[in-house]
């Protein structure tokens, strides 16, 4: 028997060609099934033979599988998958509806042969159009969506055997739940009553009898739909219907979504008596853009858009180029000085909440976009000589309404209003006229009024921005729907695109961008602040953490924003409002759902307010900013203008900003809280005072500290706050600062902390001694503050106080000698870290530069036996660095870190080290003319560079100590900016201290014994001995 590859496998299954998809499956699962058994695969496993299907399927077989219809992560049984498919392909049947047709079938006694037509039964309900001049029968099917036609129909109507279609991405479903794939899609005109209406057919590859569906029918009027309820259309039908009829919209009305329309009233345009022409000279135009502009001029004139001017009588002001997305430019007026003197249109343009407003109860939306906007307008002649505008091609004006008038959105505001607002069911802003209806039905009549009288008017609308029959549309900047408004997602990307801002002119935009958006966004000033300070004159730009942290809170709550609601004249108000240290905000809601957010930021004389007049503030300011939805409401009493500080309204107040704002606290808790303040005398006398009113005298000593702050203490359901924190009974303080404390937060965190929730007297130094005595915290305190610079004393004398210590490299251990008068480094390779190659290489370095009064070195191994006795035989003392503190022997690290990087160097390119020390001893000292050569030996050395003799000669040193000095006092002052000068510690005392520097950890201990000025003796709680520098002390 032949291996499976012998044998001839299934092709993939076909999803994009025509057909019937149930049918499709049928086929490759049979020749799957013929595939297996002829190639021996029948006794695989199970899995084996799953695998073997979906490598068949095809990858789009394959995605439909991993997206949809795997159920968990272990592979499915073969026939599991053989169901799997089976149910997705096979038609879903309605039990209710089958059973219900089956149980309505009368069949009449004289009907004796199934399956054959009787006199008895009904023609089925066929017509006869005429259809591109041939006459065509059509089955009328009111359960359709849509309307289909077989393509050889097609080729016979239109006498073509190549007949052209455009695209379709839609599949046919038909009763049952087969799905079929159309050809495509053709628009056929149908004359009817003296009219051509154009159709839209599907194409399909079956012979049937071409269908009218029920919008056809209904549009074609076919249809008596008087006595009919046509509800319950799935959205899915909707949805797929209405992309296909966009089309047949704008084939309906073809002349409404071609060229520029023209409304009937020419416009004129006033200016001052007293103005005075201004004429602009031409601006220079780059030279890439110079064909593209002649050939945009060119362009206008021909669409009668513009006009050339030999000889100007009016303005004429500057061109403005906008280059677009789409590589076109528009052309625009720069009319600063006509904007001047024109005299202004007093027209109201609609805001935001007066759209809102019109949107209540609607489902069903449609957008059109006038067609070049204020190019609808035609001007007079007057007022075209006033629109003109120089170039270097010459002087135009323009015949139209052009871009950049001062005065144009309210004219076309007024055009636009004029010729559609007193339809029902338009919201009109400028050129977008949005079509809103509670049904699909009243759309249609509100679409097609708009239509017919664009018709009438000459208005043309750009069929690219048509947006038809949709759920939600894009209007205004934002999005809406039957759900409310949200941002458009388009808006919120580009927020959470733009980078931290780098000067102020970046911080505006992001502002103004943000601010677009302030509808949507609770307490927006509050989130601003700090980002706001930034923009004041008197403050330079310097970007922190702060900042950074505002500007992303910013972005998330923009990101996170809700739905508003539509308002609904007909439901109850509610104004939630709240005053912060920096802005007032409210929420106007309805069915506790927001409909409109506002904020704003304080004045800094109402900074001063004390906080229950800010809050009364918020209230008289949040009636005023949604006077537009609560005027005419139940809530007014009395019409007085909206910004007359005298309005009144009939409203309830209801203190909701209670304790579990501020506490998040139970039941218990509260309790707890209420009690113990009831409890606590002074507590139980403040609360008298601040209801009573306080004393002009006599103010209990207890209670002073409270009365510079009684003008922002409230009492709240018989607690106290101080502003919006809780003033805590002396009796919980302790509870309440070890919960605070439960996280093991630092002095600053707690303060911060507290400063939100909590007040009482002298909190701060109440929380210091909580942290200072938490042993958890004390055990992983920071390091201590860096302590001013204590610095050797520097001999006069050359090589009479060194540094020395051993450096490890490549393997190899270096003995390092610096000199702290000249600054002079040797380096000495030794055997071994003994005492002994110590020594050896000391006394070779004595013998050539003599003995030294002082070695300040580590402790190992120069603290030896063998150490110490060589420094009593030699004459010099060791003077030791404080254990695990290398700064305390500053000198030798120095020496150390310069030995590194010379050895370092020369292992990389294979130099001679000793060449590089040469350099560094015939080098200057930084800070001073002097090479550590001069210092040592009074004169210079020769090195491979060339030099002079004199350079060479050797000389006495003068002003040494004066330079040495100089720099050294420099290095000094720099250190010591940023230093703490640290109490001494005395002996017995308890202290914690640093067993391991280089760890956080902090152990207790006790003072035995003071080295030197900050060198101590620690005994640990163990018994053991350890010497340390203050450094890495502190007291308990």
């Amino acid at each position: 028997m032949g291996g499976p590859l012998e044998f001839k496998m299934p092709h993939p299954l076909q999803w994009d060609s025509v057909g019937d998809m149930l049918t499709k499956w049928k086929n490759f699962k049979q020749q799957l099934s013929i595939y297996i058994l002829a190639s021996g695969l029948e006794r695989v496993s199970e899995k084996r033979k799953s695998a073997i299907l979906l490598n068949c399927i095809g990858e789009d077989g394959q995605n439909l599988y991993y997206n949809i219809l795997k159920k968990t992560d272990e592979t499915p049984k073969y026939e599991d998958l053989l169901k799997e498919f089976d149910n997705y392909f096979e038609p879903k049947q309605n039990e209710i509806i089958n059973t219900f047709n089956f149980n309505r079938r009368n069949q009449e006694e004289v009907c004796h042969t199934i399956g054959n037509k009787n006199l008895n039964c009904q023609n089925e309900w066929r017509i006869i159009l005429n259809t591109e001049n041939k006459k065509v029968t059509y089955k009328c099917d009111t359960g359709a969506q849509v309307n289909v036609i077989s393509l050889k129909d097609l080729k016979l109507i239109v006498n073509d055997e190549n007949p052209k279609w455009s695209e379709t991405k839609f599949f046919l479903e038909a009763f049952g739940g087969y799905k079929i794939k159309p050809l495509g899609k053709v628009i056929l005109k149908i004359h009817i009553n003296d009219e051509e209406v154009p159709t839209e057919f599907l194409i399909i590859k079956e012979n049937v009898c071409p269908i009218l569906g029920l919008n056809s029918l209904l549009e074609l009027k076919l249809l008596n739909t008087e006595n009919i309820n046509l509800t319950n259309v799935s959205s899915k039908c909707i949805n797929s219907v209405n992309v296909e009829s966009k089309d047949l919209i704008i084939n309906k009305y073809p002349e409404l979504f071609q060229g520029i329309g023209q409304f009937d009233t020419p416009l004129e345009l006033h200016t001052q008596p007293d103005a005075q022409i201004v004429v602009k000279p031409p601006r220079r135009v780059p030279h890439a853009l110079m064909d593209r502009l002649a050939d945009k001029l060119k362009s206008l004139e021909d669409c009668q858009i513009i006009e050339k001017v030999e000889h100007p009588k009016s303005f004429v002001s500057n061109l403005v180029i906008i280059e677009k997305s789409d590589g076109n430019l528009r052309i625009c007026l720069d009319p600063q000085e006509l904007n001047k003197v024109l005299i202004r249109e007093y027209h109201l343009i609609p805001k935001l909440e007066e759209i809102v407003n019109k949107l209540s109860n609607k489902s069903i939306f449609s957008v059109l976009d006038l067609s070049d906007g204020f190019y609808n307008i035609k001007l007079t002649n007057k007022s075209a000589d006033l629109c003109a505008f120089s170039t270097p091609f010459g002087c135009y004006k323009f015949l139209r309404l052009p871009f950049g008038l001062s005065v144009a959105s309210e004219i076309f505001q007024k055009y636009s209003e004029k010729t559609f607002g007193d339809i029902p069911g338009v919201v009109i802003y400028c050129d977008d006229l949005l079509i809103c209806a509670e049904n699909e039905k009243d759309h249609d009549k509100i679409l097609k009024c708009v239509l017919e009288r664009a018709k009438q008017s000459n208005v043309k609308f750009n069929k690219r921005k048509f947006q038809y029959k949709l759920p939600e549309v894009k209007y205004f900047g934002h999005i809406f729907s039957k759900e409310g408004m949200k941002i458009d997602p388009d808006r919120v990307k580009a927020i959470l695109n733009i980078q931290s801002p780098t000067n102020k002119k970046e911080l505006q935009i992001f502002l103004g961008m943000v601010n677009y958006l302030r509808n949507f966004v609770s307490k927006l000033a509050d989130l601003t602040a700090p980002l706001n300070s930034l923009l004041k004159k008197d403050v330079s730009w310097l970007w922190t953490e702060v900042h950074e942290k505002a500007f992303n809170n910013i972005k998330n709550c923009i990101s996170t924003a809700p739905v508003l609601q539509n308002f609904d004249s007909t439901l109850p108000i509610t104004i939630q409002c709240d005053a912060s240290k920096d802005g007032l905000g409210c929420c106007l809601m309805q069915n506790g759902k927001p409909v409109c957010y506002a904020s704003r930021s304080l004045t800094s004389a109402e900074k001063n307010f004390s906080q229950i007049e800010k809050e009364l503030l918020s209230v008289v300011w949040s009636t005023k900013k949604f006077h537009y939805f609560i005027y005419a409401d139940l809530l007014s009493r009395s019409y007085l203008d909206e910004n007359d500080d005298d309005q009144s309204y009939m409203f309830e107040v209801i203190h909701c900003i209670g304790l579990a704002n501020y506490l998040q606290c139970t039941d218990e808790q509260k309790q707890e809280l209420t009690s113990e303040t009831s409890k606590d005398i002074e507590l139980s006398q403040l609360i008298d005072f601040t209801q009573n009113g306080w004393p002009s005298k006599n103010i209990p000593d207890t209670l002073k500290h409270f009365y510079k702050f009684r003008e922002n203490i409230t009492i709240d359901q018989q607690l106290l706050f101080m502003n919006d924190r809780l003033i805590v009974p002396k009796s919980l303080r302790l509870t309440i600062l070890k919960k605070m404390h439960e996280g093991h937060l630092g002095m600053t965190k707690m303060k911060q902390l507290a400063r939100t929730l909590y007040y009482w007297p002298n909190i701060d130094s109440h929380i210091e001694e909580l942290v200072k005595r938490c042993f958890v915290c004390q055990t992983y305190q920071n390091n201590n503050i860096k302590e001013p610079l204590l610095s050797h004393e520097v001999p006069e004398l050359p090589f009479s106080k060194l540094g020395i210590d051993i450096l490890d490299f490549k393997r190899k251990s270096y003995l390092i000698i610096y000199d702290y008068t000249t600054k002079w480094l040797d380096i000495k390779l030794i055997t071994s870290k003994s005492a002994n190659s110590v020594i050896n290489a000391l006394i070779d370095i004595f013998i050539c530069f003599g003995i030294p009064s002082e070695i300040v070195a580590d402790h190992v191994p120069f603290d030896s036996v063998q150490c110490k006795q060589f420094a009593q035989e030699w004459g010099f003392k060791f003077t030791y660095s404080s254990p695990r503190y290398p700064q305390s022997n500053g000198m030798a690290e120095r020496g150390v870190q310069i030995a590194k990087k010379l050895l370092t160097k020369c292992n990389e390119d294979k130099t001679d080290f000793r060449i590089s020390l040469l350099q560094y001893r015939s080098s200057p000292i930084s800070g001073t003319s002097f090479t550590p050569a001069q210092l040592m030996m009074s004169r210079n050395l020769k090195t491979k560079l060339p030099s002079s003799y004199k350079y060479l000669v050797p000389k006495l040193n003068c002003n040494v100590e004066t330079e040495m000095n100089k720099t050294k006092n420099r290095n000094i002052r720099n250190y010591n900016k940023h230093v703490k000068e640290k109490s001494s510690f005395n002996l017995g005392q308890k202290v914690w201290f640093k067993k391991d520097p280089q760890m956080k950890r902090w152990t207790q201990g006790t003072i035995l014994n003071n080295n030197n000025y900050r060198s101590y003796v620690i005994k640990d709680c163990d018994g053991c001995i350890y010497t340390r520098t203050s450094y890495h002390v502190r007291s308990q």
